[in-house]
């Protein structure tokens, strides 16, 4: 036997007889902005800043300071990029207190990119270390050293 009538729920029961804590008003909008974290379905997503996860240290999105092949930009660095690679590589991670064995990877240039809001993609990280590594590198170590004479590293 099916029910068509639309005051009935629940296991055939009326509508009138349900207890009356099942008809709960509406919940109300928060009056103070500390109230507002704990209701925030009725809030604009903007006002919600846990949607955005900021980084530490909020910077403008940018470019690395020195292009790829920017060799005669520091020639010291590029130096010591091509003729003591894992030596570079573990400067520059332990300069972003890392582990020496990791190297100059994708994941240690994406970290770095996110860290300091620098524009680029993951794919963009991957073909640069893949086809430029030393180049790459050299990038990061002049990237890093000039944060370190600005005072933002």
């Amino acid at each position: 036997m099916s029910i068509t009538c639309p005051e009935t729920v629940y296991n055939y029961v009326p509508c009138q007889y349900l207890p009356s804590v099942l008809h709960l008003p509406p919940p109300r909008i928060p009056a103070s902005s500390s109230e507002q974290y704990y209701h925030s379905a009725q809030l604009h997503h903007t006002e919600r800043p846990w949607l955005l996860n900021p980084q530490p240290g909020s910077y403008h999105p940018s470019d690395f300071q020195t292009g790829l092949c920017d060799v005669f930009s520091d020639c010291g660095t590029c130096c010591y990029g091509w003729w003591c690679f894992p030596c570079l590589s573990c400067s520059i991670a332990s300069d972003m207190d890392e582990c020496c064995l990791c190297g100059p990877t994708m994941a240690m240039r994406a970290m770095y990119r996110t860290r300091y809001n620098i524009k680029g993609s993951l794919f963009g990280d991957f073909c640069s270390i893949l086809w430029c590594r030393v180049c790459s590198t050299c990038q990061l170590k002049r990237d890093i050293d000039l944060r370190k004479e600005q005072g933002i590293f």
